[in-house]
């Protein structure tokens, strides 16, 4: 189909989805919750299809102590919650408290959680033990004395079965970093004392490890279905400087693999998202990865075998002077056993997307015209039938907590469109809010879509959260 035949179906669909053409059931449950989480650091997450999961962790800022015989052991208490709310109006939760202990002398436990939720029942909890030491010692294989920094990643893992609060463990245990300081910087003299003056800031420091070398970084948790799940994460002096770490759990067993050298290069200060692409027709094996890596403004999507092959690799920029690959809304879809990505150049009124199967072949390659540039928001879907559906969510800065309009699209596996749904907005109850949209793909004839508002936005410590969930479904 010729990209004006496109742009003539879109205005023609929107015309009929206007007119009423289409039905709509409301079976998306609206929930709103509130939490105040006092003294607790809280970390969120969410799963919707049938059943909206809502899951959530609440751990004490400050690291505890349990004393037993007058021995002090620290620790960090959380509790985990899923309440789940069904379309008819049902709705249950499970809570399990936990306990979080340091295994090393002078551990604690870091203020930094991921929560995940895995099969039917299960949250995986992901936090990290922190040894940090700096003694002032004399080193005897250095001709003079020193101030040294120790420092040691400790990555836990708690895979928490809700129904009974049974928890398989996992741990691992990075080498020591260590920094070592010229004495002057720091005013110590050459004997070791301190010194009366001030500290010398100009002098340089000599280290002895390079701070990324043993630190865990750039965590991802993968889940690839049912049975198991894997931690992809970056550490140089366990997998190299260029490539990922690879740890499985399987659930049928409850035990962890050990450390694998991934067959996905690791991309130096980028950020990174893994999405794995599972067969869902002919078996439930790996078939590929989708990774999508972010470094400042320049972005990728990489299409990678699960041997380690690349298939495909897609460039952006959001940089607004990139007048060649500059965009300013983008897209990703890694289901059906298929890779989509659409995105809208910078400023213009059109969003082009693209498919292509897991081997890296391309299958749909279309631009779709829109009423308005002032996009704020696109999600797609791949779908059963070989297409996929398009959210778009219009509005600017000053609608930041809502969306003026929303239409979801959906083009069929020729490329070509097969509907347009103009689509109620929702405005979210807070100012700066941040604005999540997803799609549901439910039968072939029927379509769901939300909007979900997190507010305050995320990684801001404050003590209460608000998160609100509208949606509706429409054949």
């Amino acid at each position: 189909m010729s990209r004006g035949k496109l742009r003539a179906a879109l205005w023609t669909a929107a015309l009929l989805a206007c007119a009423g053409a289409q039905s709509h059931r409301p079976s998306v449950p609206s929930v709103t919750k509130h939490l105040n989480h006092g003294p607790n650091d809280l970390t969120l997450s969410y799963s919707i299809d049938e059943a909206v999961s809502f899951a959530h962790a609440t751990c004490r800022r400050r690291n505890e102590h349990e004393y037993s015989g007058g021995v002090g052991r620290p620790c960090k208490r959380c509790r985990l919650t899923v309440e789940t709310s069904t379309p008819a109006g049902r709705s249950f939760a499970r809570s399990c408290d936990l306990k979080l202990h340091p295994i090393w002398t002078g551990g604690s436990v870091a203020r930094q959680f991921k929560l995940v939720r895995f099969a039917d029942d299960q949250l995986v909890l992901v936090w990290r033990e922190i040894v940090d030491r700096s003694p002032m010692r004399r080193r005897r294989y250095i001709p003079y004395p020193v101030l040294f920094e120790y420092h040691k990643d400790h990555l836990r893992v708690e895979v928490v079965r809700m129904k009974s609060c049974e928890t398989d463990k996992y741990q691992l245990v990075s080498e020591q970093r260590e920094k070592i300081y010229e004495p002057a910087i720091c005013g110590i003299t050459a004997d070791g004392r301190e010194s009366e003056g001030e500290c010398d800031q100009t002098k340089s420091q000599t280290e002895i490890y390079a701070e990324d070398e043993r630190q865990i970084h750039n965590l991802n948790v993968v889940v690839n279905g049912a049975e198991s799940f894997d931690l992809f994460f970056r550490n140089e002096n366990l997998c190299g400087r260029d490539k990922r770490c690879k740890v499985t759990y399987d659930s049928r067993s409850g035990q962890f693999s050990s450390v694998a050298v991934a067959a996905l290069e690791a991309k130096y200060d980028a950020t990174i998202e893994i999405y794995p692409i599972v067969g869902e027709r002919r078996s439930t094996s790996l078939l590929a990865y989708a990774v999508r890596s972010l470094c400042l403004d320049e972005g990728t999507v990489t299409l990678v075998s699960a041997d380690g092959r690349k298939l495909f690799e897609h460039s952006y920029s959001w940089s607004p002077f990139d007048l060649r690959r500059g965009i300013s809304a983008m897209a990703m879809s890694a289901i059906e056993e298929s890779l989509g990505i659409c995105q809208q150049p910078t400023g213009e009124p059109v969003i082009q997307c693209s498919l292509f199967d897991a081997g890296g072949r391309g299958l749909i390659g279309v631009d779709i015209a829109l009423k308005s540039s002032q996009v704020a928001v696109i999600e797609m879907r791949n779908t059963f039938d070989g297409g996929f559906l398009l959210l778009v969510g219009y509005g600017n800065a000053s609608t930041a907590n809502g969306l003026e309009a929303l239409d979801v699209l959906r083009v069929d596996s020729r490329g070509e469109l097969a509907s347009v749904h103009a689509a109620k907005s929702y405005k979210c109850w807070r100012d700066r809010s941040g604005v999540d949209v997803g799609l549901i793909e439910k039968s072939a004839t029927q379509v769901c879509y939300y909007m979900a508002c997190t507010w305050p936005m995320p990684k801001v410590d404050v003590d209460e959260a608000h998160w609100q969930l509208f949606g509706e479904c429409f054949s």
